[in-house]
């Protein structure tokens, strides 16, 4: 179960916000959440970019500790221009709500150039492992953190 409101009457601005408290997972168990809160802000102000700015927070039900209890912050830009495309995205987790343990990091980036229709890339992701108090960058509480060419890209045309 879940609300969500979205506004795009800010020129040049797209923020959605979310809210869960019930999931199912992908093999359609369902899982009750303390809360499960989502919000993003998207600006198209420049032709052929969008910056992105995230914050996403998990909380497990029972209010005892645990590793998934998790805050995830993070910035992004991507770009699609006549010749070449690219994406960054940083994300930082911390420990939230019954977690007190320090999070991880995610880094990606991407970069393309265009010929012919036709796009040839690379790219690099780095997610930080376990070390002492630092946990594991933890994907399901970072869902659209990670970049690609085509992902939200904004197009030419204004977007």
């Amino acid at each position: 179960d879940a609300v969500s409101w979205t506004n795009d009457s800010l020129a040049g601005w797209k923020i959605l916000v979310a809210y869960a408290w019930r999931v199912r997972t992908t093999s359609a168990v369902e899982s009750s959440l303390d809360h499960f809160a989502m919000s993003r802000a998207e600006f198209r102000g420049f032709e052929g970019h969008v910056i992105h700015l995230r914050l996403h927070l998990l909380d497990d039900p029972g209010g005892t500790s645990t590793d998934r209890d998790k805050a995830t912050a993070g910035v992004g830009i991507q770009g699609d221009l006549p010749a070449a495309s690219y994406a960054f995205a940083y994300d930082r987790q911390t420990g939230y709500a019954d977690n007190s343990a320090d999070g991880g990091t995610l880094l990606a980036v991407f970069g393309g150039a265009k010929w012919a229709g036709l796009t040839i890339g690379a790219g690099y992701e780095e997610f930080s492992g376990e070390s002492g108090s630092r946990r594991a960058f933890d994907t399901a509480p970072c869902t659209g953190s990670t970049v690609s060419p085509t992902s939200s890209a904004p197009s030419r045309a204004g977007g």
